[in-house]
């Protein structure tokens, strides 16, 4: 969910581009994933089986979301270069 930390991947025109249908399957398969794993592995530690269902769909709500925004947050603008130590001060 850091990718919003980065400039947005500019296409090169070397391939086509990815159809926003094929990121929306990757972050429904990552929703699935965490749903089915948050939901066996607190079954496996003994909760029952209908509160491990609801926990696992809760954490895949909240992963989707998680995506959906990080997903819409635009890259940061850029700011001043970084001041170099051997820079002369200016007067």
């Amino acid at each position: 969910m850091g990718r919003h930390a980065s400039a947005p991947a500019r296409h090169d025109g070397t391939g086509p581009e990815p159809a926003p249908s094929r990121r929306l399957l990757h972050r429904l398969a990552l929703t699935v994933v965490v749903a089915a794993t948050t939901t066996l592995v607190l079954a496996w530690g003994g909760t029952p089986w209908l509160r491990a269902l609801l926990l696992g769909a809760g954490a895949g709500v909240v992963v989707a979301v998680g995506a959906l925004l990080a997903a819409s947050i635009p890259a940061p603008a850029p700011g001043p270069e970084p001041r170099r130590d051997d820079d002369e001060p200016v007067q």
